[in-house]
């Protein structure tokens, strides 16, 4: 059976740095470990995402295994409603980040609200 397995590494686990979490700058180097093949991926580019969806795709199909897409991001928003991120990270660090990627790297911000 072939799966493909969506993972989005958005630096912080709740309130702590994934430097602060585990070794490694992500999962992706997990993937061969499990027999998966892996694509990481900038996960502020949508058509890169797109992109490596559908290799994933190819790559499950053809080689009948699974495969670990790894969307490298940044989380904006709070992780929970009992999440307050503005105690452990800078607000302008998110207004920095707010403005990467997503719709607004494709002139869309405007449905980033939708």
């Amino acid at each position: 059976m072939s799966l493909i397995f969506d993972g989005a590494e958005t630096r912080f686990a709740i309130s702590t740095p994934i430097i602060d979490q585990y070794a490694g700058d992500g999962i992706a180097s997990r993937g061969p470990g499990y027999g998966l093949d892996t694509i990481r991926v900038d996960g502020n580019d949508t058509l890169a995402v797109l992109s490596a969806v559908r290799e994933a795709r190819r790559r499950a199909v053809e080689g009948k295994k699974g495969v670990l897409v790894e969307a490298m991001t940044y989380r904006v928003g709070h992780h929970s409603t009992s999440d307050d991120s503005s105690k452990y990270r800078p607000v302008e660090e998110v207004q920095e980040w707010n403005v990467v990627g997503g719709w607004s790297a494709l002139g869309l911000s405007h449905l980033a609200d939708l």
